[in-house]
């Protein structure tokens, strides 16, 4: 069993549509996926769970009316959950049996929730996901700070990379904040992943079907940059 943590005090940086596309492209693989709802607020990624279902009811109707040999294919399943704890670090080991991915998509905020999310990526792996903006930027700074105090008492491996980055802004916003995010990478001592992903409309889209950018849009550009993040970190999980 892996885990990832999908983990950024600052509101806005694209945690929930991160860790949903990575469990459904991951049980679409045929991985046996735990995604975990942290935030006891919102709870997005169930939300999601949730339209995933509501899309397969529909394909199964379709298939009622199609022969044998047009069936359209079920969407991959993966389970959903809601543990908002500050016990999530101890209770990820529960399920180790069970699963071979787990996932864990925090709030927003400083909280014993948040802290818990970063010590259980002991047991996998911390991906910080942080829009590139001078403010988002700063405002990681935050998480790192979480992530440097749980370092003095857990081994945790972390990655930084760039998401919702505008497409029509790309190479300029990129040349503007690059060496501020190389700086910051350098400084808190994690590595600062090839793949960016950018803001594209299939994101919004494919969500609102329940479905990964992959499932909805095959052989599109946010398709693509995906399946470049999760086959990155699937390596460094050693899951590949």
């Amino acid at each position: 069993m892996k885990v990832i943590s999908v983990v950024n005090t600052k509101g806005g940086s694209g945690k929930t549509t991160v860790a949903t596309n990575i469990a459904a492209i991951a049980a679409s693989n045929g991985l046996k996926v735990l995604l975990i709802d942290a935030d006891g607020k919102q709870a997005s990624s169930l939300a999601f769970r949730q339209l995933r279902e509501e899309s397969n009811n529909k394909i199964i109707e379709k298939n009622k009316e199609r022969d044998e040999k047009n069936q359209i294919s079920l969407l991959a399943e993966f389970t959903a959950q809601s543990l908002p704890s500050d016990l999530i670090f101890k209770q990820v080991r529960n399920y180790e049996q069970s699963f071979d991915l787990i996932i864990i998509d925090a709030g927003a905020g400083d909280s014993n929730i948040v802290r818990s999310a970063i010590a259980a990526a002991t047991y996998g792996l911390l991906i910080i996901p942080c829009q590139p903006s001078p403010y988002d930027i700063f405002g990681t700074t935050d998480t790192l700070d979480l992530l440097t105090n749980c370092r003095t008492t857990l081994d945790i491996d972390a990655v930084l990379f760039m998401n919702m980055v505008f497409a029509n802004n790309k190479i300029n916003l990129l040349k503007d904040v690059d060496e501020s995010v190389q700086a910051l990478a350098s400084t808190y001592h994690i590595e600062l992943l090839s793949t960016n992903l950018i803001n594209y409309i299939a994101y919004k889209n494919s969500a609102m079907e329940g479905k990964s950018v992959v499932e909805f849009e095959k052989n599109g550009k946010a398709a693509a940059q995906m399946m470049e993040l999760y086959n990155e970190l699937m390596n460094r999980l050693g899951m590949e």
